[in-house]
């Protein structure tokens, strides 16, 4: 190395594993659910286009009961989320079932539950359940006791 016109030399030692490619055989050889991020099991989503039919208090809510049920939940904090961006975390985090409500579904007293993780075809669409079983139903799906 030149330095101000002097010749010095500079001893270095260094070492590369490559964590992508190391990440990316891993992931070959994992299952999503082995290298998860994160625990989360649900998110809750509505995927309203307005304030309104945003209902935040409500995927709040809803999160809450998750929890205390001992379901490992998230939802969206902002008042407004877009749907595609819930979808989008879903995907992103490897979050494996939603939850998803809209104005319509909790005047009748039900929730749309949707598998995310894979491409069930018979639940494509996802499966509408009562509020007052969603928990036993999610429980049941997650396999908790």
């Amino acid at each position: 190395m030149h330095a101000k016109g002097k010749n010095t030399d500079v001893s270095c030692v260094g070492i590369s594993f490559g964590i992508e490619r190391i990440f990316s055989i891993v992931k070959v050889r994992k299952s999503d659910a082995e290298i998860k991020a994160n625990r989360t099991q649900v998110c809750v989503i509505s995927p309203g286009d307005t304030i309104e039919d945003s209902l935040l208090e409500d995927r709040m809510r809803i999160a809450a009961e998750l929890w205390d049920a001992g379901i490992s939940a998230e939802f969206a904090y902002k008042i407004k989320p877009h749907k595609q961006a819930q979808f989008d975390t879903c995907d992103s985090a490897i979050i494996p079932w939603a939850v998803i409500i809209g104005k319509d579904k909790l005047s009748q007293g039900n929730a749309k539950i949707k598998i995310m993780a894979q491409n069930v075809e018979e639940e494509k669409g996802g499966v509408t359940v009562s509020r007052s079983d969603m928990i036993a139903e999610l429980k049941q799906r997650l396999q908790i006791n």
